[in-house]
């Protein structure tokens, strides 16, 4: 309960920090889904798009920086 919890606090926060930067589209399928549509213009997706990859690639190696040794996963 408290991981769920936690979790939600965490997006609402950002959502609510970032809307007005990025409209809080935080998923790169969401930002091609609302090109598709017309609701953004073709070069802010592409942009958003990117950055949003972009982040998703530097909070892996952020979490793979603050965690030592081997994971599990890498181990198999």
């Amino acid at each position: 309960f408290y991981i769920s919890c936690g979790a939600g606090l965490s997006l609402m926060v950002t959502t609510f920090t970032f809307a007005r930067v990025s409209g809080a589209f935080f998923n790169p399928a969401v930002s091609l889904g609302m090109a598709l549509t017309g609701t953004l213009k073709p070069v802010r997706a592409l942009l958003l798009i990117c950055v949003q990859f972009l982040g998703g690639i530097c909070g892996a190696a952020l979490v793979s920086a603050l965690t030592p040794g081997e994971s599990a996963i890498q181990a198999l």
